[in-house]
C-alpha cells in the first residue's frame, strides 16, 4: 500500500482507498475519470451545476413534458401503435429519469464533501421531493 496525492486535493492518500478521506473524491489516486459520459455521470463524476440544473431540471422538464401533454388526450385520441410508441417513449423517459436521479444524488454527495454543504443537500431534498411527486402522481393522477 503506497501514499500518493490525491488528484482533487492534493493530500496524501492510501492507493487502495475508495474515496480521498479529505475531499470525498472517488478513485482520488486513478489518473482517469470513466470515460463513458453515462457511467461517469451515474457516478456523481459532473459537477452539481451540471447534473441538477442541466439534466435533472431541463432534461427531466423536456423530457417530461410530452408524457405530461399526453395526460390529457382521450383515449380515441392515439391509435393502437401511438399508445405503443408512448409506451416505449415511457419507458426509456424512466431509465433517463432514473439516471438524473442517481446522478445528481452523487454528485450532490461529492459536493457536499468538498464544497459547501448546503447546496448538496438541498439538491439531495429536490431529488426527494420529485420521486415522492412523481410516486404519489402513479398512484393518484
Amino acid at each position: 500500500m503506497a501514499l500518493v496525492k490525491c488528484k482533487e486535493c492534493g493530500k496524501k492518500v492510501s492507493t487502495k482507498a475508495s474515496s480521498c478521506p479529505s475531499c470525498g473524491l472517488p478513485n482520488p489516486t486513478s489518473k482517469e475519470k470513466s470515460t463513458s459520459f453515462i457511467k461517469s455521470f451515474w457516478n456523481g463524476e459532473w459537477s452539481l451545476l451540471q447534473t441538477f440544473w442541466g439534466y435533472f431540471v431541463v432534461g427531466n422538464t423536456i423530457l417530461g413534458a410530452p408524457i405530461v401533454m399526453a395526460a390529457d388526450v382521450n383515449d380515441n385520441f392515439f391509435s393502437d401503435l401511438g399508445w405503443f410508441l408512448f409506451f416505449i417513449y415511457y419507458l426509456a423517459y424512466l431509465v433517463f429519469y432514473v439516471w438524473t436521479c442517481v446522478g445528481t444524488w452523487k454528485s450532490s454527495t461529492i459536493y457536499t464533501k468538498r464544497k459547501k454543504k448546503i447546496w448538496g443537500k438541498v439538491a439531495k431534498v429536490m431529488v426527494l421531493l420529485s420521486i415522492a411527486s412523481n410516486v404519489f402522481v402513479g398512484f393518484y393522477g
